[in-house]
C-alpha cells in the first residue's frame, strides 16, 4: 500500500499516527525524505517495515535489522 501525501507537515502528522513505536516513526520518516528527495513527491509504503524484526539496542540507540 503507498501512502501519498500534498506535504511534508501532511506526511509527518500521519506517520505520528500511525508509528506504532519511535523507531517506527523515524524509519517511515526517512522512507519519507528519501522518496522525496528522489522523485520530488511526499509518499511512503508503510506496511514495508515488519515491526517484529525492529528492535532498538538500549546501549546506544541502533536499530538492528
Amino acid at each position: 500500500m503507498r501512502q501519498e501525501f500534498n506535504s511534508q507537515m501532511e506526511a509527518i502528522t500521519w506517520i505520528a499516527d500511525y508509528a506504532k513505536s519511535e523507531s517506527h516513526f523515524e524509519i517511515m520518516r526517512e522512507e519519507l525524505t528519501f522518496n522525496h528527495i528522489y522523485t520530488g513527491e511526499y509518499f511512503i509504503h508503510p506496511n514495508h517495515v515488519d515491526m517484529e524484526v525492529i528492535m532498538l539496542d538500549e546501549m546506544n540507540n541502533d536499530l538492528i535489522f
